[in-house]
């Protein structure tokens, strides 16, 4: 299959544009059965493809935010009942995968994900009725400032399942459940792009060089530097470093929102009430910007540890990373990108659950 890499690179540039300091790129290595289904009634191709992937297949990935929202949503729609454990966050976490096939799995993280996105996956677990042991859960620093609860027109459908959800927490009486209809307003913009044909599925042995793909426990795998390298020109990637530094210091005088704090505080005690495990992670800056913009020194920065350090002493809570890179032994070279960390040190770091 031939990879058209102006089109993947126009697909990335989107993704970027759409919200810079959260997106991840990856690659893996797992045998899976070849069972598939490639028709079902009313079924659209993502909901199909989210189908085989929990069969055991690897499958396509648009690395694109509407379709990664459908493609978690149809996760849910069809997880057992009963889960082991599950990753909700961001685009740095994308790629955290099961190092062990006999773990109880799967990755609800989504790029480009705000605190709302966290609330809208949330609500589908519980309209769904799916339970699970253990939350891995991103403190990120998007959750606490001004765009933590903004809603995207693009994905409105989803919106009413977080809303539901924070009812819940929030033990208001009236949290009326929503219907479960998200794929009626489902719209694939790439189905004219056979290589991006998300009925189509494989295994480790027959992915095609380039694919973007998720694995059976619905991690997205298939980016690496070298392919950054490839299909992002010198200019474009060097135009990332610069506006990420814009952004970082801008946050330089802002301080934490203390509602969107007590919304991931109740998140947090509402699973503590379920006897779910919580393991709280953060992903490290790259050096260049922690140190460059001097991170350390910002009051923001200060205030979400401090809030992390009440969640771990009030409801014993695991914590795994930092935003500092050096707490960790993390340099420039384990980073993928200019902001994200490459998926074998995502594993490494992360994948440590009680």
């Amino acid at each position: 299959m031939l990879i058209n890499k102006k089109k993947i690179r126009k697909l990335i540039t989107i993704v970027l544009i759409i919200f810079i300091t959260n997106n991840v790129f990856a690659r893996a290595n797992v045998i899976s059965p070849y069972k598939y289904v490639d028709d079902l009634l009313n079924a659209t191709d993502n909901e199909i493809s989210a189908i085989n992937a929990l069969n055991g297949n690897y499958v396509c990935a648009l690395n694109d935010p509407y379709q990664q929202r459908y493609f978690k949503a149809n996760i849910v729609k069809h997880l057992n009942k009963h889960v082991g454990t599950i990753t909700i966050g961001s685009s740095h976490f994308l790629a955290l995968s099961k190092n062990d096939s006999d773990i109880d799995y799967y990755n609800l993280a989504i790029g480009a994900a705000n605190l709302k996105d966290r609330l809208n996956i949330l609500g589908l677990i519980e309209l769904y009725d799916v339970s699970f042991d253990n939350l891995i859960f991103e403190i990120d620093i998007p959750s606490f400032i001004d765009i933590a609860m903004t809603e995207s027109k693009d994905y409105a459908i989803f919106h009413k399942y977080g809303d539901y959800f924070r009812d819940l927490i929030n033990e208001t009486s009236v949290a009326t459940k929503p219907e479960l209809d998200f794929n009626e307003t489902y719209v694939n913009k790439f189905k004219d792009y056979s290589f991006w044909d998300l009925k189509k599925v494989y295994n480790n042995f027959d992915l095609p060089d380039g694919t973007i793909y998720y694995k059976p426990d619905a991690s997205q795998y298939g980016y690496s530097k070298e392919f950054i390298k490839e299909t992002v020109t010198t200019e474009e990637f060097n135009l990332q470093h610069t506006s990420l530094i814009t952004e970082t210091n801008r946050l330089s005088s802002l301080h934490i929102n203390e509602e969107y704090k007590e919304i991931i505080e109740k998140i947090i005690k509402y699973y503590i009430k379920k006897n779910v495990n919580i393991t709280l992670v953060i992903t490290p800056r790259p050096p260049y910007l922690f140190d460059d913009c001097n991170m350390a020194s910002f009051p923001l920065i200060y205030e979400i540890n401090e809030f992390v350090i009440s969640l771990i002493t009030k409801y014993n809570c695991n914590l795994i990373g930092s935003f500092n890179p050096h707490d960790l032994g993390i340099d420039e070279d384990d980073f993928m990108d200019w902001l994200h960390l490459e998926p074998k040190v995502v594993n490494e770091i992360y994948w440590k659950m009680p």
